[in-house]
């Protein structure tokens, strides 16, 4: 079978949670193994349309995905959050339909389980076939049960692709909203004094809900407030 592993540590091939792949990659060696660290190579796949469309290009080819990722602060990495992101705004989700799909986290098992709600619901936005979770400790790979366990949550994963095993559902899809947003000048003005207002975003479009909305903010102060754009920010 061929397995694409979406990793999502921003340190790639050192982190952690990539032993654990590699573990399994190792004792199942029968079956070929597609490796995509799309959290530390995100910029190159915000930027590169090819090297993005070369990932789905893989998943459509693939029989199983695991996602793979550390938890950090309850949650996935936000570089792993931005990939997620450019998959429905590519158009991409089609290559994902119907395919089986796990998720491998390591973490001190603290909130841990908020990430693996987050995986779940996105592999059922995207109408994949979600097995299960398995979520590590951080040094699980040193205890010879928890490595038995590993293998076993591995094996069970690619039972249920063979066999073709029935998936349920536990999220509902989220209802677009066509909701558009106003735009109209303020009836009064705040007067913040000597208090300076920061506004910050991540939004492009000032003819977005967002931008528009961010505009009829600013516009109610006397003193309009400094705009401040992410995207434009060179940040490490």
């Amino acid at each position: 079978m061929k397995i694409v592993i979406l990793h999502g540590s921003p340190k790639g091939e050192k982190s952690v949670t990539m032993q654990y792949v590699k573990f399994i990659q190792k004792k199942n060696p029968d079956h070929e193994y597609m490796v995509h660290n799309v959290s530390k190579r995100i910029k190159q796949l915000e930027k590169n349309h090819r090297l993005f469309a070369d990932i789905i290009e893989d998943i459509d080819a693939s029989d199983g995905i695991i996602w793979s990722f550390p938890v950090y602060t309850y949650f996935v990495p936000a570089q792993y959050i931005k990939f997620i992101e450019l998959i429905q705004e590519r158009g991409a989700a089609k290559a994902f339909k119907h395919k089986y799909t796990v998720a491998i986290s390591t973490s001190i098992h603290f909130y841990d389980y908020t990430a693996h709600r987050y995986i779940n619901a996105v592999c059922d936005d995207l109408d994949m076939n979600y097995a299960g979770f398995h979520s590590a400790e951080m040094d699980d790979l040193l205890n010879a049960g928890d490595r038995k366990t590993l293998l076993q949550f591995a094996d069970m994963f690619f039972y249920a692709i063979k066999n073709k095993v029935h998936c349920l559902k536990k999220f509902q899809p989220l209802q677009q909203n066509n909701f558009d947003f106003r735009l109209e000048e303020p009836t009064r003005q705040v007067d913040s004094n000597d208090k300076k207002v920061i506004v910050l975003t991540d939004n492009d479009d000032p003819g977005s809900n967002i931008g528009k909305m961010i505009q009829r903010f600013t516009s109610s102060f006397k003193k309009k407030p400094t705009v401040i754009n992410l995207n434009t920010i060179d940040i490490k």
